[in-house]
């Protein structure tokens, strides 16, 4: 069955007027609690470092499975990281969706 895996890339690092700040893991699980659980029943989330305009960055990604017809997923997302951008002054979030392919166990 051929299934799609949409992910949200949210970067940590604040720079607001010249004074450079992180999201903290508080921060980071209060956001998923309050805007994220309630939107996405299902969902993976990752942490990995990244670089943004050439700095290293500590990144979390956001991933999720679903089907291609499933359009409230994806407003779902976008809405989550449009608040993301706005409570901590992120210049962007990448979404990036692939297709991919859900294997079965036969018996």
């Amino acid at each position: 069955m051929l299934i799609y895996k949409t992910t949200c890339f949210f970067g940590t690092k604040i720079n607001k007027n010249n004074i450079i700040s992180c999201v903290t893991k508080t921060d980071w699980n209060s956001f998923i609690n309050v805007y994220i659980k309630d939107r996405i029943s299902s969902f993976t989330i990752s942490k990995h470092i990244g670089y943004w305009n050439g700095e290293k960055e500590l990144t979390y990604s956001l991933s999720v499975y679903h089907n291609k017809n499933d359009n409230n997923v994806i407003k779902n997302l976008k809405s989550i990281c449009k608040k993301y951008i706005d409570i901590f002054d992120q210049d962007e979030i990448i979404i990036n969706t692939v297709k991919t392919e859900n294997i079965y166990r036969i018996n």
